[in-house]
């Protein structure tokens, strides 16, 4: 996060509980450029724990939330793969920074 201080830019992070004995994730938002990353820790298929991170897409997200959709209901359907785009865990200051 040192590239995004460096030029003025400070997202609020919050930490997400999804389920109960689910693994730590984080939401962090920068409401003035309409950004949001998702980035935790996750299993993957061989149970080992991976650092993941996803750019949230802001139309896909507020669609689904004036659908009724909360986190949970995006998690259990394919719009999942709309509303998530995995990025890599070393981009996510870039991500901020960047103008689109």
């Amino acid at each position: 996060m040192y590239e995004t201080a460096e030029v003025g830019i400070c997202p609020d992070v919050k930490q997400v509980i999804y389920k109960e004995g689910s693994l730590p994730f984080h939401l962090m938002t920068h409401p003035d450029k309409q950004k949001a990353v998702l980035i935790g820790l996750m299993k993957d298929a061989d149970d080992s724990i991976l650092v993941k991170s996803y750019a949230i897409n802001f139309n896909k997200w507020n669609w689904a939330s004036h659908e009724g959709f909360d986190l949970e209901g995006i998690f259990q359907t394919k719009l999942y793969n709309e509303v998530f785009i995995e990025i890599h865990p070393a981009t996510v200051s870039s991500y901020f920074v960047k103008e689109h």
